[in-house]
């Protein structure tokens, strides 16, 4: 009898022992709920905690961030009118450093009579080298087909444009992606998990919220102090 209770006590106690217990399994989902532990450390909290570096672990944490914050931007466009979006696709295009300033980027925007052109951008002060843009707000689960693509590029063609950009809040066929590599116009397609990386890379849109500093040693300072 004695053997036995020692046996038990002995038995390892892991996360499937502790699932018999009705406190822990609510303790568990509520920590699903509402942190962002990984899966991974839930299943296996001891391989997690050796197998994982601290610098590991804040990466895989700015990463979940960061694809909340793609997704929460997306329905926050999603909310907004087309001509909003026009305009946040002309600020993104000011932010990236193209054309000097919002006044000088864009020369017509969603204009009658523009042949599916929404905006001319400057590449340059003097307007030597031109980009036109096609900004389209569609829902996110459409996809964009490859005549779209074959409209825009003829429009390019009549401007004697050779740069083009299209940016759209959902996704492209690969039709019109294979489409876009093979027109002798440049043509680049910004669909719109791109388009939510470009606006939080270059801070269109977003803000900034907590900056976390990590420092190191100084090797250099600690190897010059003995010279």
């Amino acid at each position: 009898m004695a053997g036995n209770c020692w046996r038990r006590i002995r038995k390892k106690v892991d996360v499937k022992v502790l699932r018999q217990f009705p406190e822990f399994v609510e303790f568990q989902s509520t920590a699903t709920d509402t942190t962002s532990v990984p899966m991974e450390a839930l299943k296996n909290p001891d391989a997690f905690q050796t197998s994982s570096t601290p610098d590991e672990r804040i990466t895989s944490a700015v990463g979940e961030i960061a694809a909340k914050l793609e997704t929460d931007l997306m329905d926050r466009i999603a909310e907004k009118s087309p001509s909003f979006f026009e305009s946040l696709v002309v600020d993104l295009i000011v932010a990236m450093g193209y054309g000097g300033s919002r006044e000088n980027v864009v020369q017509r925007i969603g204009k009658s009579g523009d042949e599916g052109i929404d905006g001319i951008v400057n590449e340059d002060p003097l307007g030597l080298d031109v980009v036109y843009v096609q900004a389209k707000k569609y829902d996110r689960d459409q996809t964009i087909g490859r005549e779209k693509i074959q409209q825009f590029a003829g429009a390019l063609v009549g401007k004697n444009a050779t740069k083009g950009v299209f940016v759209a809040t959902c996704g492209f066929s690969k039709g019109a992606t294979e489409y876009a590599q093979r027109v002798p116009q440049r043509l680049i397609l910004i669909d719109g998990k791109e388009l939510a990386r470009l606006l939080i890379r270059y801070g269109v849109g977003v803000r900034v919220e907590r900056d976390i500093q990590i420092k190191r040693i100084d090797l250099d300072y600690f190897d010059t102090q003995d010279e």
